[in-house]
């Protein structure tokens, strides 16, 4: 199969071919894709079945498809599970092949990659999000699912998380280090102490450190690629010196530096080798069913070194194409106004009210209260809006970095070898893109 992905060359010529025919007939649309095949069209006076089917890579909707059904007698909705690694192309070969489902669930990080695209349906449009619903979003979520002239929704925000540290609470008292959450947060607000206890920790074979490059992983979630007007933003003082304490990580042999995916990055899991992790607030559920052995032994805080950080989010989107756009939308209105499950930070505001009038706790994490921590976390973050360059260009970005962490060169000096490449790069489609907006406004 195929894969179709917009690479910023892709973005380019999509963006020059749109620029002139837009100026000439004053087209609306970057891209061109089938938003109604023939086969999805109603055949006579058939009547609309009552079913989606919806793509999801996550495992966050089927009780609410259950409570769904039961609440809409002769409703059914089909989940297809797809590989989060691979759901930006699928969906977009889905869109130019007349394939895609009812509703496409993607993630936050990737929203760029559709911002130009002309397949999915406006949710601003009249029967979808009328004001009701606007009031109970984040901002910053919509924000980040408006396509580039601001004038269409194009996903709508279903959760968001921020990036934490999962740590093994009996390793930190068998070693005498503070081992409530925010005790230890606070304990890791200093470098120094930071690296002082990697240092003990790793004589003894354990680790808490995942990767060398775990402290520039931090800093960076708290900052976009591509600031408001398409520049790279990642060359300041906090990135540069999160790189020297990475370099650091690296020369002292300090992180593990095995994949949690992998299973030796799951046994270091469970044998407590690895003793801390960085992960949203998926990783509660991930860890479980890792090392469900381990159940109690586990707490969650903020990151180290003082840092909030952005990690995911989760959006649904409706292709044109769609054959029930009505049922569609009803079932996303219910999973936005729905997602107060534990472990989840919903994008509906009221949602997360009544998750902490819950006052549930955490089996997993020892009873902690992590759903406090989860909405208290995400009012410091920045969910940043993509950009339509994000994706290939941190691909670079994480590959230079790399480069230069194992040559061991100077962090400033990377951080700008690295800005004036990547803007190099994305010059000529960043200017038809500001031109394209200014023509639209």
């Amino acid at each position: 199969m195929e894969q179709v992905r917009l690479s910023y060359r892709y973005l380019l010529n999509a963006l020059i071919l749109c620029f002139f025919v837009s100026l000439l007939f004053g087209c609306t649309r970057t891209e061109q894709v089938s938003t109604w095949p023939k086969e999805h069209k109603a055949q006579g006076n058939e009547p609309i079945p009552q079913e989606i089917t919806i793509w999801a890579y996550s495992e966050n909707y089927n009780k609410l498809v259950e409570r769904f059904e039961k609440d809409n007698q002769g409703v059914k909705v089909h989940i297809k599970r797809v590989d989060y690694h691979d759901h930006v192309n699928l969906y977009r070969e889905a869109l130019v092949n007349g394939t895609a489902p009812d509703i496409m669930e993607v993630d936050h990080l990737v929203l760029g990659e559709f911002s130009v695209i002309d397949g999915l349906v406006d949710l601003k449009g009249e029967g979808f999000l009328e004001d009701r619903l606007k009031n109970t979003m984040s901002i910053p979520l919509m924000k980040a699912a408006n396509s580039l002239d601001n004038k269409r929704l194009f996903a709508l925000p279903i959760s968001t998380s921020p990036l934490l540290t999962y740590y093994r609470k009996d390793i930190m008292e068998k070693y005498g280090y503070p081992s409530e959450p925010e005790e230890l947060a606070k304990y890791m607000e200093s470098e120094e102490r930071l690296l002082a206890m990697a240092t003990r920790l790793r004589q003894e074979g354990i680790y808490i450190m995942q990767d060398d490059l775990s402290p520039l992983d931090w800093a960076e979630s708290a900052v976009s690629l591509f600031d408001n007007k398409y520049m790279f933003n990642r060359n300041n003082v906090r990135i540069a010196r999160a790189f020297e304490l990475s370099q650091q990580l690296k020369e002292m042999e300090l992180a593990l530096n095995v994949p949690l995916r992998t299973k030796a990055g799951q046994e270091a899991i469970r044998s407590g080798q690895q003793a801390m992790v960085f992960l949203g607030t998926w990783g509660e559920r991930r860890l479980e069913k890792i090392a469900p052995d381990t159940k109690g032994l586990w707490r969650a805080t903020r990151l180290p070194l003082c840092t909030y950080g952005f990690s995911d989010g989760t959006y649904f989107m409706m292709p044109k194409m769609s054959n029930n756009k009505k049922l569609a939308w009803e079932f996303m209105k219910y999973a936005y106004e729905n997602m107060d499950q534990d472990g989840l930070v919903a994008a509906h505001l009221p949602s997360r009210l009544q998750l902490l009038e819950r006052n549930s706790t955490s089996a997993f994490l020892g009873g902690q209260h992590a759903n406090e921590l989860y909405v208290k976390l995400t009012n410091h973050i920045v969910e940043y809006r993509p950009s339509p360059f994000d994706v290939d260009m941190e691909e670079k970005y994480r590959s230079k970095r790399q480069q230069a962490l194992d040559n061991n060169e100077k962090p400033y000096e990377t951080l700008s070898s690295i800005e004036y490449a990547i803007n190099a790069e994305v010059r000529q489609s960043r200017k038809i893109l500001l031109d394209m907006m200014s023509v639209r406004r």
